[in-house]
């Protein structure tokens, strides 16, 4: 049986990077082999946007936790994620074909590591 988790986001190309969903209250992040993160949006610090001459930056920022994203055409997703829309990310699947990898966004890799508490 098909559940949510199976299908492609509604209005996007098959294999997408994320998924969007206008209700959701946490940030799936999926890093390989079925590992996933799970980041309730309440706990959202901050997030930086950097386009690079090669490949786009998106640094996400939790109170526990730093999601670093390397990849292209990231701004939307960023922008998504300002607006807390975004239900799961993922890296693009190597085997998807070139010439869509270089039209629609694409993610080449996700690192997360825990932040530090301030020393005060």
């Amino acid at each position: 049986m098909k559940t949510k988790d199976d299908e492609t986001p509604s209005g996007s190309e098959e294999n997408s990077c994320w998924v969007e969903n206008p209700q959701a209250q946490l940030l799936r992040v999926e890093v390989h082999d079925g590992e996933f993160y799970l980041f309730p949006y309440a706990w959202l610090v901050w997030v930086q946007f950097k386009p690079i001459e090669k490949a786009d930056n998106l640094v996400i920022v939790f109170s526990s936790h730093k999601v670093n994203i390397v990849g292209k055409s990231l701004r939307a997703l960023g922008l998504a994620v300002q607006k807390m829309k975004i239900e799961c990310i993922r890296a693009t699947p190597p085997g998807k074909d070139a010439s869509l990898r270089q039209q629609a966004a694409s993610i080449e890799k996700i690192q997360i590591e825990a932040t530090s508490p301030a020393n005060g």
